[in-house]
């Protein structure tokens, strides 16, 4: 049986820096040297290891592995591998590596040594973390968390570089060069002491500056610096930048133009974007420059899409609306499949639609449907224009036009809903009732013969005042409520299950509940017991219990009140 691991050496392949090859890579494994005990005495033959590397001499967080290393030669005790955790494991965090240790031929688990071996740097390595550079993958990082200088001693930034110091002529300070073989052109940007230039060099000859920053108290910010107007794809620029894909054909002075132009031979495309005077417009050069999108910043101004009445749309070139907005393509879908929408949100398999049609009787609606090559499986919310203008409208069917689908909902102005059928999710039909005493959902109510219309807890047994059980107890919501009382505070005037199911307290100090029995008041305030008097349960009935509850107890019992 393994036993201990009596001593362990670490080390790790430093190379000189003086004299590294960058032909062949060092790697990143270590050297591990260890001497191994096994029931006492030095350990011969053939073992299996198992590396493991944390952050902690004991518990700790696990950094890496295991790393499984078979049928490892142990001599005299003595054992030498070369791990390889990667090049993330090891860095200026303290690591401790912990071995586990099995028999070559056997097939069980590892016996992990104990204590854990720290890995210490080389002293050359102590050295290399104080240059604050390493490698990270491909690339070469900086931890430190003051400034780089280069060529000069004392820098005030992240990265600051200077030639020297107390010349007369201005020298580069840096320079960043592109070179292209053919034609032997070279791209230069550069830093002197004054300016930044960007600038050609084709074939040794050295071309003006097109881009020149001076910092001289007189110096300007120049593109193009020649003093001219600047152009991108126009040779004679028509303003102070002019961007253009040919020749201008509409002539205005202007701040700014961006204009394409496609050829005449096939179709002709002739636009231009202006900023000029008070506004920005977008023009059609070759239709005597009318305004399709006009942005006017005075008082009385107007911001005009569309400008000759024309749709707007967004995501295509072909609006089937006043403005519609298509995420997606969309296959069979056509202008027919609408219904006047003024407004229309597309994508492949839903739409969204607002309208208003005052030549109709569909008036303002909102369409919500489902896309399939055509427009089916249509929600539709309308109000009518004429007719029943009041009533608002819930349909559904795949009908272009909303009104002849099918009617599902009507809201009309004097508060009365019309539908098919009304399905309630809770469990009870109840009304809202003010209740004089304290009381919680659950608790058996009577009419309050002190207060007309009001109700409090019921007292007493056998009571033929009992009206109801407070809805909410157990987990069964409130179902229907009636009677909502306008300026009633809701804690004043709680939901009473009239009928249907609600759970109720009870007490079985007399009788213990099965399910069938019919309940009635209990002399415990706001409790129902079971009926056992016949001759006494007439108009005191609460209703029948459908679950169980022992004798001598209190607690919830689930009741179909029917009130008798």
């Amino acid at each position: 049986m393994l036993r201990k691991l009596s001593t362990i050496g670490l080390s790790v392949l430093l190379v000189n820096a003086t004299s590294v090859s960058w032909a062949a890579d060092v790697g990143t494994a270590i050297n591990y040297q260890g001497y191994l005990l096994d029931a006492g005495s030095p350990a011969n033959g053939q073992y299996d290891l198992a590396f493991r590397v944390y952050d902690d001499a004991v518990g700790g967080t696990l950094i890496a592995g295991p790393l499984f290393i078979a049928d490892v030669d142990v001599a005299d005790g003595v054992f030498t591998v070369a791990p390889d955790f990667g090049a993330d494991v090891f860095g200026p965090d303290a690591r401790w590596i912990e071995l586990g240790v099995r028999p070559g031929a056997s097939v069980g688990g590892y016996t992990a040594l104990t204590p854990r071996q720290q890995a210490l740097p080389a002293p050359v390595a102590l050295y290399a973390t104080n240059t604050f550079w390493y490698a990270n993958g491909n690339d070469i990082a900086n931890t430190n968390n003051a400034q780089v200088g280069i060529g000069y001693d004392d820098p005030t930034a992240k990265l600051e570089v200077q030639a020297s110091s107390g010349l007369l002529v201005p020298a580069t300070v840096m320079r960043l060069r592109t070179k292209q073989a053919i034609g032997n052109v070279t791209s230069l940007l550069e830093f002197k002491n004054t300016a930044v230039n960007a600038y050609s060099d084709v074939s040794g000859t050295t071309n003006d500056s097109t881009l020149n920053l001076n910092a001289a108290s007189s110096g300007n910010v120049l593109i193009a610096n020649g003093g001219g107007d600047v152009g991108v794809g126009e040779t004679t620029p028509d303003g102070r930048l002019h961007v253009y894909a040919s020749n201008s054909a509409f002539d205005a002075p202007r701040a700014l133009r961006l204009e394409t132009f496609q050829d005449p031979s096939s179709f002709v495309f002739h636009t231009a974007l202006d900023f000029e005077g008070g506004q920005i417009n977008s023009r059609n050069l070759d239709d005597g420059g009318g305004s399709t999108l006009h942005l006017n910043w005075a008082t009385n101004g107007n911001v005009t899409l569309a400008h000759g009445g024309g749709d707007v749309g967004v995501g295509f070139n072909s609006a089937f609306t006043k403005l519609h907005v298509r995420n997606g393509a969309v296959t069979g879908f056509d202008s027919s499949d609408l219904n006047s929408d003024d407004v229309a949100i597309e994508s492949p398999n839903a739409w969204l639609g607002l309208y208003s049609d005052d030549e109709g009787g569909a008036g303002s609606g909102i369409v919500l449907a489902e896309v399939d090559g055509s427009i089916t499986n249509k929600w539709s919310i309308y109000r009518r224009t004429t007719g029943n203008v009041g009533d608002l409208n819930f349909t559904y069917g795949s009908d272009t036009n909303p009104t002849a689908n099918e009617k599902i909902l009507q809201l009309l102005p004097d508060g009365t809903t019309k539908v098919q059928v009304l399905e309630i999710t809770g469990a009870d039909v109840a009304e809202r009732f003010p209740v004089n005493d304290t009381n919680t959902p659950g608790m058996v109510v009577m009419i309050d013969e002190n207060n007309a219309g009001q109700l409090c807890l019921a007292k007493g047994a056998y009571n033929k005042r009992v009206a109801g059980v407070i809805s909410g107890a157990g987990d069964l919501p409130v179902g229907a409520v009636l009677g909502n009382l306008p300026g009633t505070n809701k804690d004043e005037a709680p939901p009473i299950a009239l009928s249907g199911r609600v759970w109720v307290h009870c007490d079985t100090t007399a009788n213990a509940i099965t399910p069938g029995d019919l309940l009635t008041t209990a002399d415990r305030p706001g409790h129902a017991m079971k009926a056992a008097d016949a001759s006494r349960s007439h108009g005191a009935v609460i209703g029948k219990a459908m679950t169980a509850l022992e004798q001598g107890s209190t607690g919830l019992v689930l009741v179909l009140v029917n009130l008798q």
